[in-house]
């Protein structure tokens, strides 16, 4: 896992959200919303609650089981972080907090492999088969299609409930041992459709976190990339 801030000086305001749990198959990015509260907060939260509390053994965990983990999201965060002063109580009742999210579930069934993946908002999933030439994406496929009002999960209760209604996007597959995933924040999917078709995955597997820091640097020189928060989640299917 990869992740860079959006100001190199201040490493603490990165505002994204990164989790795995490779034993249940279970991956997640979310990018927390600049001008809401407490969004790097609720960005990790979704994330580490889907790779550790998200059921996958029910036959309708995608899509409905995604919408009643959501839902479930939203109503244990306003019980669990309660605002402490009246200006944290106006911001989460007017503002509410609010990400972009990508979960990715994989499974094995004897040598077969299938994936699910669920998204509100601009994170991408990028998947690489050596016999495919290159990435499918979900849920963005051209550049031009990432803008600054994404689709958000909020914790408002209102705004939540038409978000999983309206912009919940599933997309399932097969995969191949070998094959790559890559999920991504906005910033750096972007970056990915307009220059990167031709990534070696396993050379950025293994560059390291700063060698990566060092590539978003540079992608910002020559305004390769923007200038926001860079989160970037590695998966690589074995035989095993």
């Amino acid at each position: 896992m990869y992740w860079a801030a959006k100001d190199p000086s201040a490493p603490d305001e990165w505002e994204d959200g990164a989790a795995y749990n490779i034993g249940a198959g279970l991956f997640a990015v979310a990018d927390g919303a600049a001008n809401s509260y407490r969004s790097r907060d609720w960005a990790q939260s979704l994330a580490a609650n889907f790779v550790h509390t998200f059921d996958v053994s029910a036959d309708a965990s995608f899509p409905n089981g995604v919408a009643r983990w959501m839902s479930g999201c939203v109503n244990d965060w306003g019980r669990q972080a309660p605002p402490t002063t009246w200006w944290e109580q106006d911001a989460a009742n007017r503002i509410g907090s609010a990400a972009t999210f990508l979960g990715l579930h994989v499974a094995r069934s004897g040598p077969a492999i299938s994936w699910s993946a669920v998204s509100i908002g601009d994170c991408c999933l990028f998947h690489w088969r050596r016999s495919a030439g290159g990435f499918a994406t979900f849920p963005i496929q051209d550049p031009h299609e990432f803008t600054t009002a994404p689709a958000l999960l909020s914790t408002r209760s209102d705004l939540s409930a038409g978000a999983i209604r309206q912009d919940l996007r599933i997309c399932r597959g097969s995969a191949e041992p070998g094959d790559w995933f890559l999920l991504a924040t906005d910033a750096f999917a972007e970056a990915m459709l307009s220059h990167g078709r031709e990534i070696d995955c396993g050379a950025l597997a293994t560059i390291g976190p700063e060698g990566f820091r060092d590539l978003v640097d540079k992608l910002r020189a020559i305004d390769a990339l923007q200038p926001d928060d860079v989160t970037l989640l590695l998966v690589r299917l074995t035989d095993g």
